[in-house]
């Protein structure tokens, strides 16, 4: 096949493609698409069993349009499309091409094999495995004998001309080494790495795994950020400073960049080279180590058929020839290392977990220091602090001590930059927290002191917007209080509140009120539309196995990908009795832990948020008792709490925090929801220089006719709307004048405006 598609080309394509669907990412499945469109594509995926191109293509195209959003800004890369991207260059540069074929891309698209467009592709009849071969095949079968001789010189030399080899190795004995590797040892030595504190349980453990006879390789797994290449580098540095067994006082550390020893491979043969001249550069130089960050990276890079960087490694290891330290995510080790046993076998697993706010902040002191010499500035301890406990209580996305230091060297570059005095600078608190409203979306009111003051009359406030509900605010308010005064356990959400009562007394609008006076997002779901089963998956995702697993955040699902835009937020889900059981099941969590996990195993913290559900439940008990002169019809809260337990399960009820009753409107209570709404819609006209006043005779009527209304205060702003808006719009637009005054009347008939 030829290269029909110059590779920019094709990119530019795909990219325009997720553009016109409004997509946040640029998926896998955007650039198969792509790929079918192209002939000599067509005819090698027929020739390979595809069975309709045209069907293949509407799959693909139905599955990236669902999968799409409303994003206004341009789609990002997805970690997947960048890897097919980057093996298919990394191969072109191992078969001497200056970019690489269509047909390359192709062949790293299918080795994505848990993705949707491999599925659907092998839906359609293709025999992936099949084509994946013969494409190694055929590399192999076309390489010209004049390279593969070229290819496998180095190799025949070291086996066969042994006399030739030693030669060349007194010349250069560590050639390979110190042009793809960097010795850590001779770093530390010169000062480049930042001190490692508190990682001493870690070091501890590689040495003593290191002293081992047998399975003396290493794999550091744990979340990024956490400091796992930075504990390699404590290493080097307690070699430097002699704090290890006699047995390693000359150990090396070389760490390699698996991207150096792949750029300018020029032909077939040329990456093993390198890697095995590296392997016997190291038993020359003696009790060296190599260290590999992002280990995943080893798994199917380089070489043809089956010879690969983590087979050369795994036979180097397993017969002695070298050591070896890795670094990688749970969640890469889980999806590429552990795949492969043979690999994952060879090596001790060392868990390096986030560190405490404790541990943090005495990692984060340890580096002031340089901070400091590198900004030529003071930092106080308050800045330290509150950089790891603003980072941890805000910033979930990432992991301690990383977020924490990313939080303060930021905050210490913006001071810097804007600083302006003559006097030494200083770092506070104050810096850091005006920081952190730059990583995160919630506003610098919540984050500073201020956030009290605004709590102190947060019940008069919203006693001025929710009218006939003092008990329900109440109780909400004195939740809240119990939150914020730190007395309720950090791993919970600020509040679990369960707001029960009659339609259109209020429930929504409180939650509305709560978080526009707490300057948070309100973030609302409708969940009588979750009532099936497989809705759950819309919420929290695809489990694995089924159309949309893993492609990003937009896969997550709609309410993991909501909370984690909006961390801090009034989370407020209506009719909650409405929603599947299961979709109840999954709130457990978020009450109890403050967290939400994905069907992908994704999480999310909720620690944050106040978590907000209405339910109409017991209503209709409530009217019943309304109907007629019934003596129960003061104190319906018994019958409430029957309804209630006999629909939420006892692990559910036991989650809230409160359960709020909202009682029925009553006719003077609808009057001052009127009144509310005329003084917004006179509000609105005085900017146009225009008074209107509502007389008691509409008024009366207004608040009647609501009354009677099922809809209760819900009807009052339609009313308006219809009754006074539509007529003051009609006058306005015929007679216009300025500092106008009208009156808004009723006349026994109908609303009359004069």
């Amino acid at each position: 096949m030829g290269n029909t598609l110059k590779i920019q080309t094709l990119i530019d394509l795909t990219v325009d493609r997720a553009k016109k669907e409004n997509a946040e990412h640029v998926l896998a499945e955007h650039l198969a698409c792509e790929l079918l469109l192209i002939p000599e594509i067509q005819t090698a995926l027929i020739s390979f069993g595809l069975k309709d191109i045209e069907k293949a293509l509407y799959e693909l195209e139905n599955y990236t349009r669902k999968s799409a959003g409303h994003f206004s800004s341009d789609p990002v890369s997805s970690n997947v499309f960048e890897i097919i991207i980057k093996r298919s260059i990394a191969q072109a540069l191992l078969e001497s091409k200056k970019t690489p074929t269509d047909t390359d891309v192709l062949y790293s698209l299918l080795r994505e094999s848990d993705s949707t467009a491999v599925k659907i592709l092998k839906k359609q009849g293709l025999n992936v495995d099949t084509l994946l071969s013969f494409h190694q095949g055929s590399q192999v079968a076309t390489v010209p004998k004049e390279k593969a001789k070229d290819s496998s010189s180095l190799y025949d030399k070291s086996k066969n001309l042994r006399t030739s080899k030693e030669a060349e190795s007194k010349a250069a004995p560590t050639k390979n080494l110190e042009t793809f590797t960097e010795n850590f040892v001779q770093a530390a030595k010169t000062g480049s790495f930042m001190p490692c504190i508190g990682r001493e349980l870690e070091i501890d453990k590689i040495i003593h795994t290191l002293t081992r006879k047998t399975k003396n390789s290493i794999i550091l797994v744990g979340p990024p950020g956490v400091g796992k290449t930075t504990i390699v580098e404590g290493l080097a540095q307690r070699i430097v400073d002699g704090q290890v067994p006699d047995v390693l006082k000359d150990l090396k550390i070389y760490y390699l960049d698996v991207n150096n020893i792949i750029a300018g491979a020029k032909h077939h043969g040329s990456f093993e080279e390198r890697i095995k001249n590296i392997i016997d550069e190291m038993q020359m130089v003696g009790n060296a180590v190599l260290f590999i960050d992002e280990m995943q990276t080893i798994m199917g890079v380089g070489g043809s058929g089956n010879l690969d960087l983590a087979t050369i490694l795994k036979t180097a290891i397993s017969r002695g020839r070298i050591k070896l330290i890795g670094c990688v995510t749970e969640e890469d080790y889980r999806k590429h290392l552990d795949k492969d046993r043979a690999v994952t076998r060879r090596f001790f697993r060392i868990d390096v977990p986030e560190p405490s706010e404790d541990e943090a902040k005495k990692i984060l002191k340890g580096l002031v220091p340089s901070l400091e010499k590198h900004y030529n500035l003071k930092i106080n301890d308050t800045a330290v602090n509150t950089a790891v406990e603003l980072s941890a209580k805000f910033i979930f996305d990432k992991y301690l001590p990383d977020k924490a230091l990313d939080l303060l060297d930021s905050a210490i570059a913006k001071t810097k930059i804007n600083y302006k005095g003559k006097k030494a600078l200083i770092i506070s608190d104050e810096h850091v927290a005006k920081e952190i409203t730059n990583f995160t979306k919630i506003p610098e009111v919540i984050l500073s002191e201020n956030e009290k003051t605004r709590l102190v009359n947060l019940r008069e406030r919203l006693a001025e917007k929710i009218f006939g509900q003092e008990a329900a605010i109440d109780k909400v308010v004195k939740a809240i209080y119990v939150s914020k005064s730190g007395l309720r356990t950090n791993d919970k959400t600020v509040a679990n509140l369960l707001f029960q009562g009659p339609t259109a007394s209020g429930k929504t609008q409180l939650a509305k009120e709560i978080a526009t006076n707490m300057g948070l997002e309100l973030v609302r779901f409708d969940l009588s539309a979750y009532q099936d089963k497989f809705t759950l998956s819309a919420l929290i995702g695809s489990p694995p196995g089924y159309v949309g697993y893993g492609d990003g955040k937009a896969g997550e699902g709609l309410l993991v990908t909501a909370i984690e835009r909006n961390p801090s937020c009034v989370l407020l889900l209506d009719e909650v009795e409405k929603a599947h059981p299961d979709i109840l099941n999954i709130l457990l969590q978020v009450m109890d832990y403050g967290v939400l996990a994905s069907a992908s195993g994704r999480t999310v913290n909720c620690k944050n948020i106040i978590l907000v559900m209405t339910s109409n439940i017991g209503a209709e008990v409530e009217e019943k008792n309304r109907i007629g002169f019934n003596p129960s019809a003061e104190d319906n809260s018994d019958k409430f709490g029957e309804e209630l337990k006999k629909f939420f399960r006892p692990e559910f009820r036991s989650r809230l925090d409160a359960v709020v009753k909202f009682n029925k409107l009553g006719h003077a209570q609808i009057e001052l929801v009127v009144k509310k709404f005329f003084a917004e819609l006179a509000a609105t006209m005085k900017k146009n220089e225009i008074t209107i006043t509502l007389s008691d005779k509409a008024l009366q009527y207004l608040t009647d006719k609501s009354y009677r209304s099922a809809s209760g205060a819900r009807i009052v702003e339609t009313l308006i709307a219809e009754e006074i808006k539509t007529k003051l719009a009609e006058i306005l637009i015929h007679t216009i004048k300025p500092k106008s005054k009208y009156l808004v009347d009723f006349d026994g008939a109908a609303i009359i405006i004069l």
